[in-house]
């Protein structure tokens, strides 16, 4: 890139569903505590978070991007799975780069079938966490 050419940008777009998970109590065999969306022990503590999440893809421009979750494109609610969509805009070829991205939040208003994607607010919880995008892993060999 030449010297004192602004970074390109793109857009990067995940959906997520947040909810309450509750901490196991007790190590498991494997020496971790583990969570579940669901509590079984009343000293089990709980917690707000991300519960699953995926991101669909990146675009060059914030437009497209945005199209891309207001129009659903490929069923990214997946029939009510996921109640909030992110678009993350992010300088090309870096994760971050020591730089906050900015961040348009939209939340599913609507039964799954006429219902659609509306500009929300960040969750409270979730105010000083950035980078929602999934991670790339790469394969096993063998695999």
């Amino acid at each position: 890139m030449p010297t004192g050419a602004a970074p390109k940008k793109i857009y990067v777009v995940t959906t997520m569903t947040f909810g309450l998970k509750y901490l196991n109590s007790k190590k498991s065999a494997d020496g971790y505590f583990h969570s579940y969306e669901k509590r079984t022990s009343e000293k089990q503590k709980e917690f707000f978070t991300v519960i699953r999440k995926r991101t669909w893809g990146w675009y060059a421009s914030l437009e497209t991007a945005k199209q891309c979750v207001l129009k659903n494109w490929t069923d990214l609610n997946e029939c009510g799975y996921y109640e909030h969509a992110l678009i993350e805009e992010i300088q090309e070829g870096v994760l971050y780069g020591g730089a906050t991205p900015k961040e348009w939040w939209f939340c599913w208003k609507g039964s799954f079938e006429k219902g659609g994607y509306k500009p929300t607010k960040k969750p409270k919880e979730y105010s000083s966490i950035i980078g929602f995008m999934d991670r790339v892993h790469p394969r096993k060999s063998g695999s």
